[in-house]
């Protein structure tokens, strides 16, 4: 028999015994964890761009002049911002900016310009804001390539005309004068209002800022803290306040002489500590 016709007769017995012929498996390679890597990889990547619109200056400046609803967002420090700072911004440094919710900043969808000196702490902030959860910000550089108006704390300050205050120490001793304590702790400081005009209804009161108009003036929740009633032209008030932080915890109201209230803040300036009140309406 031929060695041919042999290998035919035994392929053929195995086959009638009932035995299969096995090939070696064929080896899959899973891709799905590989593709979901480089699908990660390609959204972490471009999450960063997504978080917030970065626009140029002459963009922020349209948007400005057409929708007086967008917030004009200084986060430099409150020394900064005193010294020079776009007209109708707030204030809220960079370095604040964490988990916690923003009180000043309440609707997460409104239009948010923000800025800094350079463009750094700018992109920073944006970041953080998106973090946590608003959706139309739009960064626009620093302030030192800004071409618009620039306004200092007291440009801005609209001071009293019936009242006058500083620090009882820079004054000379006044002996005819009624007094008030509102603070006496370690830090506290003993404030001179003396009228310009008769005022009548004169009151302390306390602030706490809660939110941010459109124009950017704050809004106070104000308590009545103390009513003195009529300081006569010429006679002078001294009251005991502290100034903790940087926004204004006090404030004082008053009827002038047309009939009219007056509201004006009470504040230390970023600049040099001095002593500055200016108007708001409730």
């Amino acid at each position: 028999m031929s060695k041919k016709l042999l290998a035919m007769v035994i392929l053929a017995a195995i086959v009638a015994s009932g035995c299969e012929l096995k090939t070696a498996p064929t080896l899959q390679l899973d891709t799905s964890s590989v593709q979901s890597e480089s699908v990660f990889a390609e959204t972490a990547d471009t999450s960063y761009q997504n978080s917030y619109q970065q626009i140029s200056q002459d963009e922020a400046a349209k948007i400005m002049r057409e929708d007086e609803t967008a917030i004009i967002l200084d986060v430099r420090t409150q020394e900064e911002f005193a010294e020079g700072h776009i007209p109708g911004a707030i204030c809220i440094p960079n370095e604040e900016i964490g988990t916690d919710e923003i009180t000043l900043l309440p609707d997460k969808q409104q239009t948010i310009l923000v800025y800094c000196r350079s463009g750094r702490r700018s992109k920073e902030a944006s970041e953080k804001l998106s973090a946590l959860g608003y959706t139309n910000i739009k960064e626009f550089g620093g302030i030192i390539d800004w071409t618009g108006e620039v306004v200092s704390d007291d440009d801005e300050i609209e001071a009293a005309e019936d009242i006058s205050a500083d620090y009882a120490d820079n004054l000379p001793e006044i002996s005819d004068y009624d007094e008030y304590i509102a603070d006496d702790s370690e830090y506290s400081l003993d404030i001179m209002f003396t009228a310009n005009n008769t005022v009548t209804e004169l009151k302390l009161v306390s602030l706490n800022m809660v939110d941010v108009k459109q124009n950017g003036d704050p809004v106070f929740n104000m308590n009545d803290i103390y009513e003195y009633g009529e300081l006569k032209k010429g006679k002078s008030l001294m009251i005991r306040l502290s100034f903790p932080g940087d926004m204004p915890n006090y404030g004082i109201s008053y009827i002038d002489k047309s009939g009219a209230r007056k509201y004006y803040a009470i504040q230390q300036s970023g600049m040099d500590g001095s002593l500055i009140m200016w108007e708001f309406q409730p």
